[in-house]
């Protein structure tokens, strides 16, 4: 089974988490996990449990609320943890939710800002209710299903990474050459006039996985311009 970490503030959005907690084990293909959802026992502590959890995860679901929550590690939540493990280990592992509240800490906003940056984030889904979350989140798990399973089920980071931009490149005729060392990735676009040369860190893509990207397709937009 799949594991899938619902992540949020706990007290705050309990009914939330039990939304989602419904619709992941309502799908057979998924097993739930995290505070309170099918943790055992450990012998760690939490933040070392919870990010552990993050990061060995197949599908990480964060929940944002108005509540920032109680900081644990460097000046963090245990939420902000979570999602810094999750996001390093695979950044296509990754689905939010944020509910629609007009009361926000200024803390959770600046990490919501963080987390949905519009080059660097995630796009989000809003809802209001909780049968909503639920609805929202059975179409969710499934989208992502398709997804990987169209994508050969890549979901290594270094795999994901080449996968996306393959995506990008300049002609859907075009082949994308790469080649992988143990410091770069370097990526190759051969054309018929001139060709597309890139090449990216893996320490850069490891901490700035949606940013390289955003580099990417800058240069294959300054390319088409120049071609």
């Amino acid at each position: 089974m799949l594991k899938v970490m619902i992540s949020s503030t706990v007290g705050d959005l309990e009914a939330d988490r039990d939304a989602a907690h419904s619709a992941v084990t309502a799908n057979p293909l998924f097993e739930a996990v995290g505070v309170g959802l099918g943790q055992q026992s450990s012998s760690s502590s939490p933040l070392v449990t919870t990010r552990k959890m993050a990061d060995e995860c197949d599908l990480y679901l964060l929940i944002l609320g108005g509540r920032y929550g109680y900081e644990v590690f460097e000046n963090k939540s245990a939420t902000e943890v979570e999602f810094d493990a999750a996001y390093k280990n695979d950044p296509t592992k990754v689905i939010l939710f944020r509910k629609e509240l007009k009361n926000i800490e200024s803390k959770q906003r600046a990490f919501i800002e963080k987390v949905s940056d519009y080059y660097s984030g995630y796009w989000y889904n809003i809802y209001e209710h909780t049968h909503t979350l639920k609805e929202m989140l059975e179409i969710a798990l499934m989208d992502w299903i398709v997804g990987r399973c169209r994508n050969k089920g890549a979901s290594a980071r270094d795999e994901s990474f080449l996968r996306l931009a393959a995506d990008m490149r300049p002609r859907p005729e075009f082949p994308m050459l790469y080649s992988v060392s143990e410091a770069d990735i370097k990526l190759q676009f051969p054309a018929p006039k001139r060709n597309l040369y890139s090449h990216f860190g893996r320490e850069s893509i490891a901490r700035d996985f949606w940013g390289c990207l955003k580099d990417l397709q800058a240069q294959v937009y300054r390319w088409e311009k120049d071609a």
